[in-house]
């Protein structure tokens, strides 16, 4: 029979550590900690393989011209049947704004790409052309002004 408590590899094992059945499983630090390195199958634990989701387009979503200032952009985000883009649209819409102040009547003629004039007709019917680099029509009607002044003066 052999005796347990004076065995000498029974010695050695308390000088080098704790027996491995005295020893406790509990995770380790390092256990916890993963460190997430991407890999040619797979890039921070999403696989790799997923196609990316295809954009849904609309029929008009080619991509156009702006008539003044020559940028590229969508078609379905262009305005005016696409001719205009966002912010030359603005410019068209303080012109729009203004000759509705005036009880006018405008048509836009575009003449060459980046180059755009505005038709504008006063309610007395007087007609006179702005190119859109103007921003806005400021200054409405010459003449009817011109008469305006003149009868001022005549009072």
């Amino acid at each position: 029979m052999r005796d347990f408590d004076n065995d000498p590899e029974d010695i050695d094992k308390d000088k080098t550590g704790p027996d491995e059945r005295e020893r406790r499983e509990e995770p380790r630090v390092t256990d916890l900690i993963r460190v997430m390195v991407p890999t040619i199958q797979s890039r921070f634990g999403r696989p790799i393989d997923r196609k990316p989701a295809k954009r849904v387009s609309k029929p008009n979503d080619g991509i156009g011209h702006c008539a003044h200032c020559k940028g590229r952009f969508r078609v379905g985000k262009m305005h005016l049947s696409g001719k205009l883009c966002a912010n030359c649209f603005k410019i068209h819409e303080s012109v729009r704004r203004t000759v509705e102040m005036h009880e006018g009547t405008f048509h836009m003629k575009v003449i060459s790409p980046g180059n755009i004039h505005f038709k504008l007709k006063c309610a007395e019917g007087h007609n006179w052309t702005i190119g859109m680099e103007s921003r806005k029509a400021k200054n409405w009607c010459k003449v009817c002004k011109e008469d305006a002044r003149q009868r001022k003066l005549q009072q």
